[in-house]
């Protein structure tokens, strides 16, 4: 199926994507015996005690199987599912017509890095003898010390289209834009650094050393790099936030790893369960069983009439669970976002795209279960 890609951050050689894919049942309109019109509006409904009977990641633990990509690596083999829902409003049906599922990817940056950072390093190495050699009064001849700089010029242009490259779509103002006109900047205050006024000392340090205008250059120079460090930091910030909410965890029926019925390591190790291993060979049979639960429901009447997050959407066991690891800034079932319509598990796709999403669930105003762990006085659990 086709998957759609958004940039989550952009800043070579740093990179993550989010790939989402969108599933949406279609309603058709039809006549019955008595040649009357209906429509029908096909819906989405939960599972109350097992999650993966909504979507199932089978081979989570085989890197291979799950992730075959050459360029891309996947942040986290748990996906971000949202449904979407639709009517509610008088009396209209209360439906819910659309699914989406969004991985997050990133590409590996140590290569890449190699790649673009070191030759940089190497070119300020060499200007910055070529700054310290030009402090010496015999054979001061400018144009060696030109062709010196010339020559650093040239190595890094070459090095230029991989840092300003952008896999964004959206053009957009970038960091690495500053950083490549900061390093010509550098080597362009570097030519008059072989003056003489420019090697006459401006203060002195606490330990006698002379500190010149060409010496400034040098520091102004390496204090370029700070970008590409700042780069690698907000890159790895974002890829900690994506994993924090899906760590391996005790139970698995809350997450969509694995087939429905499997169990974890250490359910098996702890609580004697049977190694689940091929686990519901069954298939779809007797699928429809007590726990399926429509995700969302109507309260009130006229203008007081709301629609809110099922309260019956878990089983009291699956509750608990969930209630038991509530915390701030995690995102497990079921996150319910009235504004936009949407009933989500794990980090929202919108989040690093529209900043009112952002917001709300960074004041945790999505999260169900943490509010529900808030209203009954209980502090969150520790890490």
């Amino acid at each position: 199926m086709p998957l759609k890609l958004d940039s989550v951050y952009n800043e070579p050689p740093f990179n993550i994507m989010s790939a989402t894919c969108m599933i949406e049942l279609t309603s058709f309109i039809g006549t019955n015996a008595l040649n009357e019109k209906f429509e029908m509006r096909p819906s989405f409904v939960s599972h109350a005690a097992d999650l993966r009977n909504l979507c199932s990641v089978r081979d989570w633990k085989d890197d291979y199987k799950m992730d075959e990509m050459k360029r891309w690596e996947l942040v986290t083999p748990m996906p971000t599912i949202e449904y979407e829902y639709d009517g509610g409003k008088g009396e209209k049906a209360l439906y819910v017509p659309k699914l989406r599922l969004t991985y997050y990817l990133y590409e590996e940056a140590i290569q890449p890095v190699i790649e673009t950072v070191m030759p940089i390093i190497f070119a300020y190495v060499a200007n910055t003898y070529n700054i310290i050699n030009s402090f010496k009064d015999e054979e001061r001849e400018f144009k060696d010390y030109l062709a010196n700089n010339v020559g650093i010029g040239l190595t890094i242009v070459f090095i230029i289209p991989s840092i300003a490259k952008s896999d964004a779509f959206d053009a957009e103002w970038k960091w690495n834009y500053v950083y490549v006109v900061w390093i010509f900047a550098s080597l362009v205050l570097s030519l008059p650094a072989y003056l003489v006024r420019w090697q006459e000392p401006l203060f002195r340090l606490g330990n006698g050393a002379n500190v010149t205008l060409a010496h400034l250059v040098i520091v102004f120079q390496w204090a370029s790099l700070i970008i590409p460090l700042y780069n690698g930091l907000q890159w790895q910030r974002r890829l900690n936030k994506i994993r924090s909410n899906w760590k391996q965890k005790k139970d698995l029926s809350m997450t969509f790893l694995g087939r429905p019925g499997d169990i974890s390591a250490w359910e098996r190790e702890h609580k004697g369960g049977k190694d689940t291993k091929g686990a519901n060979k069954k298939g779809s049979k007797d699928a429809l069983n007590g726990d399926l639960r429509t995700f969302v429901v109507k309260t009130g009447e006229g203008k007081k009439q709301k629609i809110k997050l099922n309260p019956e959407i878990l089983t009291p066991a699956a509750m608990k669970t969930t209630y038991d690891e509530a915390r701030k800034g995690r995102y497990e079932p079921w996150q319910f976002d009235a504004k936009n319509h949407y009933i989500y598990c794990g980090l929202h796709r919108n989040y690093y795209q529209d900043p009112a999403v952002a917001k709300a669930i960074d004041h945790n105003e999505h999260n169900e279960p943490y509010k529900r762990r808030v209203r009954h006085g209980d502090p969150p659990p520790e890490d």
